[in-house]
């Protein structure tokens, strides 16, 4: 099925079954999705309570939200459609981010990590300037300022 594009950019036809991987996109997807499973698994044993099926979902549907919005044909349809673009905005900034902080990342990713490099990230955590700044940007009054600000 193909749909016709009236826009500037393409002026061409759109099908629903093409699909864009492009690797700047698709890889840092797929390494976040094999860092994360990694740590959760990891996790998952320690404290399953904490870190069921629920989190490890969610954060692998916030995956799939980005992935609709930027390799879909959603993505092809943005060029030269108003609404396609708005969708890709919604996935973007109201879908994606909060199944992926419903994963509780901060962990499982840290986990998953290769040895070497986990502990230079946490380090990198754990100095002074990057804990303030965390702090500052968790705090609910600043992210749902700049979540306003943004939208």
């Amino acid at each position: 099925m193909s749909l016709p594009v009236a826009g500037p950019l393409d002026g061409g036809n759109v099908t629903l079954a093409s699909w864009s991987f492009e690797p700047a996109v698709m890889a840092p997807l797929v390494l976040a999705a094999v860092i994360y499973v990694r740590g959760w698994t990891t996790l998952t044993r320690r404290m399953p309570a904490r870190f069921g099926l629920p989190r490890l979902a969610a954060f692998l549907s916030g995956l799939v939200a980005l992935v609709i919005a930027l390799a879909s044909p959603i993505d092809a349809l943005g060029h030269g459609l108003l609404l396609a673009h708005m969708i890709q905005h919604l996935l973007l900034m109201a879908v994606a981010p909060p199944l992926l902080w419903a994963g509780a990342p901060v962990a499982p990713m840290l986990l998953g990590l290769p040895k070497g490099l986990r502990r230079r990230v946490a380090i990198g955590l754990a100095w002074p300037p990057t804990r303030r700044l965390a702090r500052v940007l968790a705090d609910p009054r600043v992210s749902w300022a700049a979540f306003v600000i943004t939208f």
